[in-house]
C-alpha cells in the first residue's frame, strides 16, 4: 500500500495542499511522488536536491507507516560525503541509516544514542573494553560518547543504525 504524503515539502519545493489531492495531477507528478516515498527516486536535471533529501524531508513529517526493506537500503549507493552510513529514515529526534563497512570501521563516538540491529553478515563489535561475537539478529545498544567499533567482519556485514534522543544521549532514569 504506498504511503500518502503528508509533508508540505516535496523535492525541496514548497506544494499547496490542494494541488496534491487533485484527482488529475500529472501522472509524471503522482510517479515522482510515488518514487520518492519508495526510495527509487535518481537525481536528474531540474532536481535541485539529492533524493536522499528528498526522501528524508518527505518522511520527517510522515504521521503514516513506513517500510524499507535491507534490499532497497543497499541500492541507495554509497553514503554522502561526510557520512559513514546511507540516511534511510528521519522522525524527530530518530534518524536510521544503513551501515555495511568496507575493510576497516573508522567510526569515532557520537554524540546520541545508538541502537544497532546486525542484519546480514558476522564479525566482532568492540566496546572499548571487550569484544563480542555478533551475527545476523544481533542487538547492540551505544550509549553517547561510548568508544565503539566493528571488528573482523564479513565483506556482507550490514547493521541498521538507528540514533536518537538529545545531544549526550538520555539519562538512565
Amino acid at each position: 500500500m504506498p504511503i500518502e504524503l503528508t509533508s508540505k515539502i516535496f523535492h525541496g519545493r514548497e506544494t499547496d495542499p490542494k494541488q496534491r489531492s487533485q484527482p488529475n495531477r500529472s501522472r509524471r507528478a503522482a510517479g515522482r511522488r510515488e518514487a520518492v516515498l519508495h526510495g527509487t527516486l535518481s537525481r536528474g536535471p531540474g532536481q535541485p536536491l539529492s533524493w536522499i533529501v528528498g526522501l528524508l524531508r518527505c518522511m520527517k513529517t510522515s504521521t503514516r507507516v513506513v517500510h524499507v526493506g535491507l534490499t532497497e537500503a543497499l541500492s541507495k549507493g554509497p553514503p554522502p560525503a561526510g557520512n559513514l552510513a546511507v540516511p534511510v529514515f528521519a522522525h524527530g529526534s530518530l534518524v536510521v541509516e544503513l551501515y555495511a563497512p568496507v575493510g576497516h570501521d573508522p567510526q569515532k563516538p557520537h554524540t546520541r544514542d545508538e541502537v544497532y540491529f546486525v542484519t546480514r553478515g558476522e564479525g566482532f563489535f568492540f566496546d572499548g573494553h571487550q569484544r563480542y561475537a555478533i551475527e545476523a539478529g544481533s542487538f547492540l545498544f551505544v550509549p553517547a560518547g561510548h568508544v565503539h567499533r566493528f571488528e573482523d567482519f564479513s565483506s556482507d556485514f550490514a547493521v541498521w543504525v538507528a540514533f536518537y534522543g538529545p545531544e549526550g544521549g538520555e539519562s538512565d532514569a
